[in-house]
């Protein structure tokens, strides 16, 4: 693998972080936008985690966005379960993806037995 694509995704995971905090502004007003958002940056720390321009630092950064995501979507169940479309789906698969990437966080199971019950 090239150098130039994790140093991409680590260079504008690091832009999106900034100019993004947890909860706050348009990119958080969605629970399955997090979700998908979520799902999008665990595949990337595991398809770029051997890469030098992931270091430990960038990835517990990227630990706790994965858990401020996760965080974001259960207080919106009700809503994505009243679409009756894909909005639960993905929220479900979100907090799945969360609860497995990061099994030592506290809420990992409730997260994973969650979107077994959504």
């Amino acid at each position: 693998m090239t150098k130039k694509y994790p140093e991409a995704f680590w260079r504008y995971f690091d832009i999106f972080l900034e100019a993004n905090p947890p909860c706050l502004g348009p990119n958080w007003t969605s629970g399955q936008e997090a979700a998908l958002r979520l799902m999008a940056f665990v595949w990337a720390g595991q398809v770029f985690a051997a890469a030098s321009a992931s270091t430990p630092e960038r990835l517990a950064r990227l630990a706790q966005s994965v858990a401020a995501h996760a965080a974001r979507i259960p207080p919106t169940f009700i809503y994505a379960r009243s679409q009756q479309n894909n909005h639960l789906l993905i929220e479900a698969a979100g907090l799945f993806t969360a609860g497995l990437a990061i099994p030592e966080h506290p809420f990992a199971t409730k997260w994973r037995s969650w979107a077994g019950s959504g």
